[in-house]
């Protein structure tokens, strides 16, 4: 899981171009904390770019250590344990988009806490936003509400925070693991209270005496938005998928530098020569580069392109991707026929596929569906108009397990149910 993951930090880290700055400027501020000694305390070694609530680094209480315990890349980290009040200074612009993210991992049994401050201002701090980690996986946060908004997280494994905090458009997003977890009105503060437009910091804090939480390769980056390209999606690729209805599988690349606020799919029924136009038929949030369409039907062809937004505009288009999805394959047997019937289906048992046939004998609708024991229908076979005659059908069932299933056929008035075996 984790070298799937790190490619995030990757991409972000290269387009850094490895600065290191007192602050959070346009190209961004990184630490991987590689440059510092095991066992002594973070801010006391970097007092330009890492301070303590009470502005005194070395501070044995406040000031966190490095540790070679734990780590996401390289072979440190910071450690941040009870009464630990560790800040990293933030100067940011209204016209800017502020990009924070790094990597925490909290042990089990362990929680862990971080808030990002409107205003850094000892007692006179203001709280744009707060996040819990409590121990067993429970996380929640703080944002434009004194509602808390919760979501889960993964002792012993290192874990991607993410936030985007856009002072121009007065909005904030909240990302845990690749997934939008809150967006809110950033001067809401929060717990919607009120925040001025700014950013000053970010505060990672032993809130409990049970507090154990490792920061690795931790990002401030603010962007001016007027330079933020909004690439278009690339790569889409369109794919048939079973679930158990059939459904149109959509992949594409990412090229927006996590600057999107969503993906806007789009679909055209037909050949792209047929007239016709796209419309919309979903979104899906930043990062996300996965889409099932369920909307589809068997003995059509579909177009599909995605596009990425935000709040200032639109990407172009990716490229044209066009699936046909082909009518059931159905093999006729005999079209002379007078009566309706359903055979048990040979092998039985079988592995991983069988053939079930059937006979009907007027032209009419047709429904075969395959169900577990349960009686929650796993596949759907045939779902059409047939004419009379004998038919048979193959059920492959490679995504299933071993067991007993039933199929049903459904022809008018006419409706029968078999059971067969699948051994693997």
């Amino acid at each position: 899981m984790f070298k799937i993951k790190f490619f995030t930090f990757c991409t972000v880290f290269y387009l850094l171009l490895f600065n290191r700055l007192a602050c959070c400027q346009v190209y961004g501020f990184i630490d991987d904390f590689e440059s510092y000694i095991p066992g002594q305390r973070l801010a006391c070694q970097d007092t330009i770019n890492w301070t303590t609530w009470n502005l005194i680094p070395c501070d044995p209480n406040e000031d966190p250590v490095i540790t070679t315990d734990y780590r996401a890349t390289g072979t440190k980290s910071v450690k941040i344990v009870s009464g630990n009040d560790l800040v990293k200074p933030i100067s940011s612009d209204t016209l800017f988009l502020n990009y924070i993210n790094f990597w925490i991992y909290i042990p089990e049994g362990k929680t862990g806490y971080f808030n990002t401050l409107a205003v850094f201002d000892g007692i006179n701090s203001n709280w744009g936003m707060e996040c819990f980690f409590d121990a067993g996986g429970f996380g929640y946060i703080y944002g434009g509400s004194s509602t808390p908004v919760y979501f889960n997280w993964a002792e012993n494994d290192w874990q991607f925070v993410e936030l985007k905090i856009d002072l121009f458009r007065d909005s904030a997003h909240f990302y845990f693991d690749g997934n939008l977890i809150h967006n809110w009105q950033w001067t809401a503060g929060a717990y919607g209270s009120g925040s001025p437009l700014s950013i000053e910091a970010n505060d990672f804090f032993g809130y409990y005496s049970y507090n154990e939480m490792y920061l690795d390769n931790y990002v401030c980056m603010i962007v001016p938005l007027t330079i933020v390209p909004l690439n278009a999606p690339t790569n889409l690729n369109a794919e048939e998928i079973f679930n158990p209805y059939p459904q149109v599988k959509l992949t594409w690349q990412d090229n927006s530098s996590y600057f999107e606020y969503a993906f806007n799919i789009l679909r055209k029924d037909g050949h792209p020569s047929v007239p016709g136009s796209f419309e919309s038929i979903g979104a899906v949030p930043a990062n996300t580069t996965v889409f099932i369409d369920s909307t589809v039907f068997v003995d059509s062809t579909y177009t599909y392109a995605v596009f990425a937004y935000n709040e200032l505009g639109f990407s172009d288009t990716s490229n044209h991707e066009t699936i046909i999805l082909n009518p059931v394959n159905l093999t006729p047997v005999n079209q002379v026929v007078n009566s309706f019937s359903l055979w048990q289906n040979y092998p039985n048992p079988f592995n991983p596929s069988t053939n079930i046939g059937f006979r009907i004998a007027d032209r009419g609708f047709v429904s075969l569906k395959v169900y577990d024991v349960l009686g929650n229908e796993i596949a759907t076979l045939v779902n059409q108009d047939l004419s009379a005659g004998e038919y048979e059908v193959e059920f492959s069932a490679t995504e299933f397990s071993s067991g007993i299933y039933f199929y049903r056929l459904q022809s008018g008035t006419f409706i029968d149910t078999k059971w067969m075996v699948l051994l693997k």
